[in-house]
């Protein structure tokens, strides 16, 4: 979400026309597809490194290119595939090791007969 505080014109009406309304950025819905710059921006990763993950599958995305040639694509990632991708990768909590038996203490023989 955006966290700046710059405004949009909508109207639903007539009367909030006329009234001049404004609805914050923040309000609004928030985009369903979202780029690998803002996803990247949002993890705190590189882009490349989502690009790198896009292009081995782990993360799906539709390329949104004008041209389908492949040279200059555009990737826009759907958010349930963001809470997939994120669901995979989750960590789970350790499982805590069962306790190390010891070894019972070797007798030493002092001397030889």
């Amino acid at each position: 979400m955006p966290l700046h505080t710059s405004v949009v014109r909508c109207f639903s009406t007539a009367t909030e026309f006329e009234r001049g309304a404004q609805i914050p950025i923040a309000e609004r819905t928030p985009a369903r597809k979202i780029s690998p710059a803002r996803l990247a921006k949002e993890w705190g990763v590189c882009p490349r490194k989502i690009v790198e993950w896009i292009k081995a599958g782990e993360l799906r995305a539709i390329d949104a290119a004008t041209k389908a040639d492949g040279k200059r694509p555009r990737y826009l990632i759907d958010r349930d595939a963001v809470a997939d991708f994120e669901e995979k990768r989750a960590v789970l909590p350790a499982e805590t090791p069962a306790p190390r038996r010891r070894r019972k203490a070797l007798r030493l023989v002092k001397s030889y007969v």
